[in-house]
């Protein structure tokens, strides 16, 4: 902070300002950082079919890649990657238990590249891998 009287009164009266973040002078830190998690989760909800860079994502925050990654896991308690995932999964979940299309398709729809990286994040977050859950869920043995 500036030494001079004269800076001294404008730095206390200037809205407060949270590093790479527009300054905020109606609503609190909570209430903008829930708005643009809002956002952020409304457009993987939107784009999980295709590659989404973390760059993107903290663009639409006006962060750096590393801060947005500190701003998701504080409030998500995972990394953007970890979430993004984890929704691509729930989703390719969905249609195994209503579609008879092949693995890769269905891996290549929700957004994963490589069905081997599909199978791998799949068996990880539902113990299983997708063929099993497919055959599971239509035995009904949920």
């Amino acid at each position: 902070m500036p030494s001079s009287r004269v800076f001294s009164g404008f730095w206390r009266k200037s809205p407060r300002r949270t590093a790479g973040r527009p300054a905020i002078r109606n609503r609190t830190r909570v209430d903008y950082d829930l708005q643009l998690l809002k956002r952020v989760l409304a457009h993987i909800e939107q784009n999980y079919s295709r590659r989404i860079y973390i760059r993107e994502l903290a663009k639409m925050g006006h962060m750096a890649d590393a801060q947005f990654c500190r701003f998701f896991k504080r409030w998500v308690r995972r990394t953007p990657t970890e979430y993004i995932n984890s929704y691509r999964v729930k989703k390719a979940a969905e249609l195994l238990r209503q579609s008879d299309r092949k693995l890769s398709d269905i891996a290549r729809e929700v957004g994963f590249d490589h069905p081997s990286y599909f199978i791998r994040r799949f068996r990880a977050e539902l113990r299983c891998t997708p063929a099993v859950y497919r055959r599971r869920h239509r035995r009904g043995l949920h």
